[in-house]
């Protein structure tokens, strides 16, 4: 029988996946949903893993939400053909799109301006497939999207509407917000702001004779406290499958829910620093220090037993450079006795999306064990 290798076996720094914690967040988001007439759309940009995919998308429409081209593209070889390329697009890539409707996709591509839509509305008569369209809704004023009640949202439409190859579909936004949130009371508003901004867009665009098959809105904090949904048609989240630090600290998930982390290996002491040095730096955890604007600073990750799972009480890493991560104890001095050279560690992510980003598969593991490695994809 062939031996079931232990996590503590890997090279590091390695990109780890707890299978049971995965299922389970995936699993509470999708019982919501199920009761709900509101379709649910993943974000696949957290995982780029068709392997995950498939158990997010088990029961579900084949309705997906991307990043990137080469996520679409990818995804469309898995015989996933309905998906919103959630960043606003740009001529030169209308090609790469058009080729996936050759194939049989639908790209629903977006804008936030009336530039791009002219633009389109321009190049459209050489399209091969009719293209779908939505418009970027600004529910919060945190990145792109146009005011619901802006001049512009019925100007783009009409751009649409003159061409026989572009068909508009419809809206979404994104409370990037919920974000800064403090408390779950909080996110509750931002997530009931998301929904009025997009739904009177919706109803906007309604009485001057455009219809809206799609109305979309979605973070992860939003679709796990949000609480009306009416007037949607679809909902997005996509962390959620993974959490992290971030996400413990608004109160989404608990850090015990977080299946992501990076297996490393201490290779240093730098005693008269009270610093351990890995082999795990801005590379393999990203230099995403978000919770920095939280009350529970977690610098660049908090610390794991990668055994017992167990937060390692008071270290987290302090530094990292390209492939050196420094880590330290927020208030005592480190027992190095406790860790000597070659000892593997887990680090918790800030943000799981960028974390993983950079790797190209997973090892996904049960109790200490890996049972699968997951490849992903990396790129655009």
């Amino acid at each position: 029988m062939k031996k079931i290798p232990s996590v503590l076996e890997l090279e590091t720094p390695a990109l780890l996946l707890d299978h049971i914690k995965l299922k389970n967040n995936i699993a509470k988001l999708k019982t919501k949903f199920a009761t709900l007439a509101i379709d649910f759309r993943p974000h696949l940009k957290t995982t780029k893993c068709i392997d995950i995919a498939r158990l997010v998308l088990d029961g579900l429409p084949k309705k997906i939400t991307v990043s990137t081209l080469k996520e679409a593209e990818y995804f469309a070889r898995e015989g996933i053909d309905d998906i919103i390329y959630a960043v606003g697009i740009t001529p030169d890539k209308l090609n790469r799109v058009l080729a996936l409707y050759d194939q049989g996709t639908t790209v629903h591509v977006m804008v936030d301006n009336l530039d791009t839509a002219l633009q389109l509305q321009q190049r459209s008569p050489r399209f091969s497939s009719i293209l779908s369209v939505l418009i970027e809704i600004d529910s919060d004023g945190t990145r792109a999207g146009l005011k619901p009640d802006g001049d512009q949202l019925l100007e783009i439409a009409r751009t649409f509407q003159q061409s026989d190859k572009l068909k508009f579909s419809g809206l979404l936004t994104h409370a990037g917000s919920s974000y800064q949130a403090n408390t779950v009371a909080e996110i509750k508003t931002v997530a009931e702001k998301e929904r009025q901004a997009v739904v009177a867009a919706a109803e906007k665009l309604k009485q001057q004779g455009f219809s809206c098959e799609i109305i979309s809105a979605g973070s992860t904090p939003t679709a796990v406290f949000g609480e009306r949904l009416d007037g949607l048609t679809e909902f997005r989240a996509g962390v959620y499958m993974f959490n992290d630090l971030f996400q413990a600290n608004l109160g989404v998930c608990n850090f015990s829910d977080i299946a992501l982390s990076v297996l490393c290996s201490v290779i240093g002491h730098q005693k008269s620093k009270n610093t351990l040095i890995v082999d795990a730096g801005a590379l393999a955890l990203s230099k995403d220090i978000s919770t920095a604007s939280q009350t529970n600073y977690c610098g660049y990750g908090l610390i794991q037993d990668p055994v017992s799972n167990a937060l390692i009480a008071n270290l987290f890493v302090q530094h990292v450079s390209q492939e050196h991560g420094q880590i330290t104890s927020k208030n005592e001095s480190i027992d190095f006795n406790q860790f000597p050279i070659g000892t593997k560690l887990k680090i918790l992510p800030n943000h799981a999306c960028m974390m993983a980003a950079p790797y190209s598969s997973y090892h996904v593991h049960e109790d200490g064990h890996v049972i699968a490695i997951w490849d992903k994809i990396v790129g655009w």
